[in-house]
Order: C-alpha cells, then sequence, then structure tokens
C-alpha cells in the first residue's frame, strides 16, 4: 500500500478502525510539521519531542472522536498547541528562579526576559 494510493480522509477512516498502518502513513506525513511547530514554540528540542509524542499518543486515543475527517490538520495542530502550551506553563519558571525573597524579582525578571514573557510586580508602596 503506497501513501498516494489513499487519500487522507481514506487513511483517517481506516485509523478511526484501529488500522495501526494508516495511522504510521499519518504521522509519517505530519511528523516534520509537529516538531518544527513544537520547537518554535517551546526553543528546546527535548521539549518539542516530549509534546510531538504526547500529541501522536492523544491523536490515536481520539480519533475515533473525529467527526470531519477533511480537518486532520487543524484539529491535530490545535492538540499540539494544547500540549505544547502545557508543556510551556509546566516548565516556566524553574524552582530555583524565586528561592530566596531578597532576589527573587530580578531572578524572575531576568528568567521571563529569556523567555520573551513579561510579569506584573506587585506595587511596593
Amino acid at each position: 500500500m503506497g501513501e498516494q494510493e489513499y487519500s487522507e480522509e481514506k487513511l483517517v477512516k481506516r485509523c478511526q478502525k484501529g488500522d495501526e498502518v494508516a495511522f504510521r502513513i499519518l504521522v509519517e506525513k505530519y511528523k516534520n510539521l509537529l516538531l518544527g511547530t513544537a520547537y518554535l514554540i517551546l526553543k528546546n528540542r527535548q521539549s518539542a519531542e516530549e509534546v510531538v509524542q504526547e500529541t501522536v499518543l492523544k491523536m490515536w486515543k481520539k480519533l475515533p472522536s473525529l467527526r470531519d475527517r477533511g480537518s486532520l490538520k487543524p484539529w491535530l495542530m490545535r492538540i499540539l498547541v494544547n500540549e505544547a502550551n502545557r508543556q510551556f506553563r509546566k516548565k516556566s519558571i524553574p524552582l530555583n528562579a524565586v528561592k530566596d525573597l531578597r532576589g527573587r524579582e530580578t531572578k524572575v525578571i531576568r528568567h521571563l526576559q529569556k523567555q520573551k514573557r513579561g510579569i506584573a510586580l506587585p506595587y511596593k508602596g
């Protein structure tokens, strides 16, 4: 079975019936896009690979619930972005960044600047 023999919609339909070969074809088709997108979000290859792995697992588990077989790509990208955001939040501020109260603000600000994020500090009047 060659990849060109089946449309994406037919591959999705086969996956929804548990066809692992069709699933591998779809994963192969999207793996570079998924990894590239995850890397753009996370700026870390290992984290991006973890997110892609989680995305593929969720894809397999949730594919039977996909109603519009022609909307696989946006559906898959939404899963990936949600996973990447979850991973980013989980790893965004290391515990050592808030170790001591005296230097806490500068360490957190420096970390967030590296991550290109902002922070609202409490007013000290």
